[in-house]
């Protein structure tokens, strides 16, 4: 589908297709111009409201309404901002031409959504400012282009497993106005972290250290039967669950008259509902501080407004600037939030700043360059605030129901989802339409459902009321058994202190196996274990398989 962006001039396509002489119908018509006889040129608009309008345009060789011949058949049509005399590029929605000249076939053009500069991801809004309530007021329909990234962030790994965060940023050797050097390296290359794993270095990557925190996440969730963390399930297909009545048949509910239980496929059910992203705040600057007074700003502040009383400082994430709000470009974890009336403020380590930019560039050769962090331009000095929430106003479910007479499509209808039955995560679905000022409500089933897809929000939420908060749903249990997983199955060492390197080594070891003139007992946990025989996937085994039990404490 082609997207624009509204209140901008552009140009558009008018046909999907070649144009086709009505004569044979093979030729392609290239003549066409903007004085063609009986050329009638009609604005097909559907809004964010789903009112559907159609507007016949004139149009011109030159102006408002230029009419461009693209070659081969193509023809396109300008579109003002404002300030047309039928149509402008000024409204949330799609739209779509059709036509007929002389000498053509009738045609249409391409459906193009037009969306606001605020859109993200998955939501399109109407209007020049966020909803009030973005849950209830949100007119919008939900498109592609989400990139799910680790729960467990680098800085967070780095913590748990005690290396140096600076050092681990690709950063060191610091010089102050003193001549002092804060967080001096070994030797002159030995301890910071490479970002690639083609790097000329013995020691493991930034990039393969991603990539291994992918892979354990990935196997908790399927031992457990959850995300590790809330994230969003887009089209999971459920099979209907049918029940016999000998007084009605086949029916969708069973022998008591209630919905019947659908359990989807990840565990701890939150709602139904698709994710929502809309910008907060754009190139908001970034005060760095020194609250230790050494010489150095070791604490980026950043304070904005929030306007919307009712949004959870949980949704409020901070983005580096000039990349949408795309999730794998969100500055984490933060060192705190907090905020006071209408006003949030955020801090960050220094080197949580580092421009993306240094990491992405392409290599001149394969050494990696030492990061200086009092160099102008290797810290970012704006972000952009985004919010990122469960919208529950879109569809829950798709239901697909038998067709009717000939035709071969499917009939759909709008679905509601909730959780009925906390202890199975038992779920019903049931039609239902929201409606704008008064909620989601049911509305009759239209035959018998052939199908299910399902939109949700499921896993882990864990939001400590005291201590460390990294303001990520991640339950410190979960995040360390992810981290020793990950760091045993790393191929290279980790760099940095001696503490770290015998973590490491002690993660790594194969308990399965003994050196020459050694001797261990292989226990039931050693063979029963899901991960492994190391010894970071044995600790990970012990601490997972007690947790089911031990969250619903944490449940809040």
């Amino acid at each position: 589908m082609i997207k624009f962006y509204v209140n901008t001039p552009i140009q558009i396509p008018v046909n999907l297709m070649p144009l086709v002489s009505s004569a044979d119908f093979v030729t392609h018509v290239t003549t066409v111009e903007y004085d063609t006889p009986n050329l009638e040129l009609v604005w097909n608009f559907v809004n964010a409201n789903g009112v559907q309008t159609q507007e016949n345009v004139v149009v011109s060789e030159t102006g408002n309404y230029e009419w461009v011949n693209l070659g081969n058949g193509m023809y396109g049509v300008a579109i003002p901002a404002s300030g047309g005399d039928t149509i402008n590029n000024d409204t949330v929605g799609f739209g779509w031409f059709s036509g007929v000249a002389d000498g053509c076939l009738p045609w249409r053009g391409p459906i193009i959504t037009f969306q606001s500069t605020r859109t993200s991801g998955t939501i399109i809004f109407s209007g020049d400012e966020p909803p009030e309530d973005a849950d209830a007021d949100i007119e919008s329909e939900a498109i592609a282009g989400y990139t799910e990234v680790n729960a467990l962030s680098l800085y967070r790994y780095a913590r748990i497993i005690g290396i140096n965060p600076v050092h681990f940023s690709g950063a060191g050797n610091i010089g102050i106005p003193d001549g002092r050097l804060l967080f001096p390296l070994s030797q002159p290359d030995g301890t910071f972290y490479q970002e690639e794993s083609h790097h000329p270095r013995d020691n493991v990557s930034r990039q393969e250290i991603n990539e291994a925190i992918t892979d354990a996440e990935s196997l908790v969730e399927d031992f457990l039967g959850s995300f590790v963390t809330p994230k969003w399930v887009r089209g999971e297909q459920v099979n209907p669950k049918h029940h016999f009545d000998p007084y009605i048949g086949i029916v969708e509910r069973n022998i008591r008259n209630e919905n019947v239980i659908y359990r989807p496929k990840w565990d701890n059910f939150i709602s139904g509902g698709i994710r929502g992203s809309y910008l907060i705040a754009e190139n908001v600057p970034v005060v760095y501080a020194d609250p230790d007074e050494d010489g150095w700003n070791e604490v980026a502040i950043i304070e904005f407004d929030l306007e919307h009383a009712g949004t959870s400082l949980y949704e409020v994430q901070c983005f580096f600037p000039g990349y949408n709000g795309a999730q794998q470009y969100e500055i984490r974890p933060p060192l705190s939030k907090t905020k006071e009336d209408a006003t949030v403020e955020m801090r960050f380590e220094t080197w949580k700043m580092i421009n993306p930019s240094i990491r992405e560039e392409f290599p001149s050769n394969d050494q990696n360059a030492l990061i200086n962090l009092m160099e102008y331009g290797n810290i970012v000095d704006h972000v952009d605030i985004y919010r990122k929430f469960n919208s529950t106003v879109q569809d829950h479910a798709t239901i697909f129901y038998e067709s009717c007479g000939s035709s071969l499509d499917y009939i759909e209808q709008s679905g509601h989802a909730r959780l009925v039955n906390p202890e199975i995560n038992g779920i019903e679905i049931v039609p239902a339409n929201y409606i704008e000022d008064e909620g989601w409500k049911k509305i009759n089933t239209l035959g018998k459902i052939k199908y299910i897809k399902l939109n949700y929000y499921s896993g882990y939420t864990y939001r400590p009321t005291y201590g460390a908060n990294y303001w990520d749903d991640l339950h410190p249990d979960l995040a360390k058994a992810i981290a020793y997983i990950a760091t045993a199955r790393l191929s290279r060492p980790l760099a940095g202190r001696a503490e770290v390197t015998a973590l490491s080594q002690k993660l790594q070891m194969d308990l399965a196996t003994t050196d020459r003139g050694g001797f261990r007992y292989t226990t039931n946990e050693l063979v029963e274990n899901p991960f492994g025989s190391l010894a970071g996937e044995v600790f990970a085994w012990r601490r997972l398989k007690h947790f089911q039990r031990k969250f619903r404490k944490y449940r809040n």
